[in-house]
């Protein structure tokens, strides 16, 4: 599970999985994150109504990646 991410950006994954109100903005530029990050991220989306905006420049995301973003 996002184990090349920092210690500190799993946490505010975390929080946003849980639905924490307070995370409305993630970055997550230049974190590394392939597809399979990018598929574990839109799982994470799921349910999720308080996330906003999210950044994902500077990544090594694909089609497979983007398309289980979109369709979070």
């Amino acid at each position: 599970q996002f184990s090349k991410m920092e210690a500190e950006t799993r946490e505010r994954i975390e929080r946003m999985r849980r639905n924490d109100p307070t995370i409305t903005v993630l970055y997550l530029g230049a974190e590394g994150i392939g597809d399979d990050e990018a598929c574990e991220l839109a799982e994470a989306f799921k349910g999720n109504t308080a996330l906003k905006e999210l950044f994902l420049h500077g990544n090594n995301i694909r089609t497979a990646g983007a398309v289980a973003l979109a369709e979070a």
